[in-house]
């Protein structure tokens, strides 16, 4: 008796650890989020604007941002250099902070700016679906002096 109990439970054991092995080959895994294919985007996005090629910079962004490329070229000033700052995961997109410097050819003036990209994938193709810009310091020339300003939030 205590041995049909004990080949039972066996067999039992065993139907049940290849019942459960068999039902995970059918599920395919969901598509993972490229952070890698998310960043290389954001990276050519602001080559591309710093480059003054709006129009293939336009390409890069959602149907509804797409014509605010030209917004990230500040009057007078002209991007000279990027790096990324901060780097977050949210959900289905990826929101990548950069500071961005920014002078003025004409005039003795320069601006320190965050910018905020937040880039989803749209299909199998990453598009950038927001953009924020926000300066957060200024150095200007007044009268002979040279001022900075810090904008306080």
């Amino acid at each position: 008796m205590k041995r049909r109990i004990i080949a039972l439970a066996i067999i039992l054991v065993i139907v049940l650890l290849s019942a459960c092995n068999r039902g995970g080959e059918n599920t395919p895994a969901p598509a993972k989020f490229d952070t890698e294919a998310a960043i290389e985007l954001t990276e050519n996005y602001l080559r591309l604007i710093t480059e003054g090629n709006y129009e293939e910079a336009k390409k890069l962004c959602a149907e509804d941002l797409q014509g605010d490329s030209e917004n990230m070229q500040k009057e007078g000033l002209k991007i000279v250099s990027y790096n990324q700052d901060d780097l977050n995961e949210v959900g289905a997109s990826v929101v990548a902070t950069y500071r961005i410097n920014r002078i003025a050819s004409n005039e003795p003036r320069a601006d320190l700016d965050i910018c905020t990209i937040t880039i989803v994938k749209e299909g199998e193709e990453y598009k950038i679906s927001k953009v924020n810009a926000a300066t957060e310091k200024e150095a200007y020339a007044e009268g002979r002096t040279l001022r900075q300003r810090k904008q306080e939030d």
